[in-house]
């Protein structure tokens, strides 16, 4: 899911010969949609907006539709304080329903760690 479509060619070609799918619209637009589906998903990976407001919009969509022991994988926790916020709310809020595990990564030539959070629930 992203506003925009970057990817090149030869990425697309490997999303339909898979069955994946880009969803070219707002993250939280669609997450809602597939709130309504009812459906369960194993694996979501989040790269957001940046902003604290939009990843809490997205992770409120996304709890609903994660499996249980599916993951949920967000990008740029380290690099973003929006996100880094977000991740550390969710960590003192955890009850036991998450395991919670930010991997530094680097974001560029080694200068600097952009992270990778993966959330799975319990």
């Amino acid at each position: 899911i992203d506003v925009k479509d970057y990817r090149p060619d030869f990425v697309k070609e490997e999303y339909e010969k898979n069955e994946c799918w880009f969803i070219n619209n707002d993250s939280v637009t669609v997450l809602k949609a597939f709130v309504e589906e009812k459906r369960k998903y194993d694996l979501v990976f989040i790269d957001s907006q940046h902003e604290y407001q939009q990843i809490t919009k997205e992770w409120n969509s996304v709890k609903d539709i994660i499996s249980k022991n599916g993951l949920v994988i967000l990008h740029d926790t380290l690099s973003h304080p929006g996100i880094l916020q977000f991740v550390d709310e969710l960590k003192e809020l955890n009850k036991g329903e998450y395991e919670i595990i930010t991997f530094n990564t680097p974001l560029y030539e080694g200068k600097k760690m952009s992270g990778l959070t993966v959330i799975r629930v319990l």
